[in-house]
């Protein structure tokens, strides 16, 4: 498989937000407005998704919609990357109507955590484009932002964020794959997750 690796952002670059699983509740718009406002800081324009604002229970919008605002934004030349406003849990329902060959045609960084696992394994299979399991709009870490999506050159040493245990001294070789479990085992054996070999 080849790897898509997305270009780097420069300030200026537009970034698409969408709300890809989870709508922007109430509850969290405060929090998601101060998101915007730190990117915006950082020297990046902002352009929304039809899904931010949507409401559908526990997602905003039905399958179809969600997938429409992701294919849209990385359609739209003007977007440089796309980021999730959060996670949720319906993510899933979302990877069939999902356009890959859009997406190869229009590599650019796919940013967000949690749930997002299942798009980046769908996406990283179907087209060899990295994502980027990191932040979300609800929870920014400018540093971070700055380092892997601002730099042409390999980030070097991560310091962890917590205590890391070794469980067996070794040496592996392949792709890193991160993000939650939960998603790489429900998405195991299907069409969106990558053959390992």
């Amino acid at each position: 498989m080849k790897i898509i690796k997305p270009k780097k952002l420069n300030k200026g670059d537009t970034i698409g937000i969408v709300a890809s699983s989870l709508p922007v509740l109430p509850l969290f718009r405060e929090n998601y407005e101060k998101g915007k406002k730190l990117i915006e800081e950082m020297g990046f324009k902002i352009k929304e998704g039809k899904t931010i604002g949507k409401v559908r229970w526990w997602a905003a919008g039905t399958p179809k919609e969600v997938a429409e605002d992701i294919n849209n934004m990385f359609a739209d030349k003007s977007v440089r990357a796309i980021m999730a406003q959060t996670g949720g849990y319906s993510a899933i329902s979302v990877l069939e109507y999902l356009d890959y060959q859009l997406i190869t045609n229009n590599p650019k960084p796919f940013i967000g955590m949690s749930d997002m696992t299942a798009y980046h394994l769908a996406i990283f299979t179907k087209t060899g484009m990295v994502g980027f399991h990191m932040d979300d709009v609800l929870n920014f870490n400018k540093q971070f932002f700055l380092k892997f999506l601002t730099k042409s050159e390999a980030p070097g040493i991560i310091k962890p964020l917590s205590e890391w245990e070794e469980w067996k001294k070794g040496k592996s070789k392949w792709h890193l794959l991160g993000g939650i479990l939960e998603h790489s085992r429900i998405l195991s054996g299907t069409q969106y997750f990558p053959r390992l070999e």
